[in-house]
């Protein structure tokens, strides 16, 4: 039982920390697309002063460098949202807290290994499947909530490309604009 229950704790663990490290990675998407919107503005006025369709150009592939970097920004916020997660029911715990407790008190055969086990695999059976109400066990749960903020993460990411290829074209328009 007690092999259920550190696998149980373990696994809730590892998902914790695989949803912990995209929020971590996603303050960091953040603060880079944070950084090159800030940066971006200030080549407004040099795309402004390119002539023709080459500030036309400029102006559409600039709109879609910032369209790509707002979406990048709320995909990465999107891995930072609270956590919507399951855990095991705390009254039940108590209760089972309680049982052992009773039992402890009133000594001699009430706290065999039989009782253990029983409150062990209570334990176990709340965490790996949760009760009977609930869709999902808090296993479950914490691996939806971690793959669902690598989702996030992942687009953010995305985005976050597909804006460099952005920048590069502007970068390529107004160069080509200025020498002509």
């Amino acid at each position: 039982m007690q092999v259920f229950l550190d696998e149980g704790q373990r696994l809730l663990d590892f998902h914790w920390r695989r949803g912990d490290a995209f929020e971590r990675k996603s303050l960091g998407v953040l603060a880079f697309t944070s950084v090159i919107v800030a940066l971006l503005t200030t080549n407004l006025k040099i795309v402004l002063d390119l002539p023709g369709h080459y500030r036309i150009a400029g102006l559409v592939v600039g709109a879609a460098v910032l369209v790509a970097l707002i979406g990048s920004a709320g995909a990465a916020a999107g891995a930072l949202r609270a956590r919507d997660t399951k855990s095991v029911n705390i009254e039940d715990v108590r209760k089972f807290w309680q049982e052992y407790l009773d039992r402890v008190e009133q000594g001699g055969d009430h706290t065999d290994a039989w009782h253990a086990t029983g409150l062990k695999r209570s334990l176990v059976e709340m965490l790996l499947h949760g009760r009977a109400a609930d869709i999902q066990s808090p296993v479950q749960s914490m691996q939806a909530d971690a793959d669902s903020r690598g989702r996030w993460f992942v687009w953010a990411i995305r985005l976050n490309l597909a804006s460099l290829v952005f920048i590069l074209a502007l970068t390529v328009t107004t160069t080509v604009g200025k020498l002509s």
